[in-house]
């Protein structure tokens, strides 16, 4: 245990950074797929309630 302490707290921090990225990349593109839907469902409510302004 000793021995193999240094390694996981060299390895350790790469490794959970590399799988955060990752966590943050697609919760980025999970982001972007909702925006995207929900424009596409405003726009469809705009057209066919023509008594808003916008």
């Amino acid at each position: 245990m000793e021995i193999n302490t240094p390694v996981a707290r060299i390895v350790g921090p790469r490794t959970y950074t590399q799988h955060f990225g990752v966590f943050i990349l697609s919760a980025k593109s999970q982001l972007s797929k909702w925006v995207i839907t929900i424009h596409s469902i405003t726009r469809r409510s705009n057209r066919n309630e023509s008594n808003y302004p916008w």
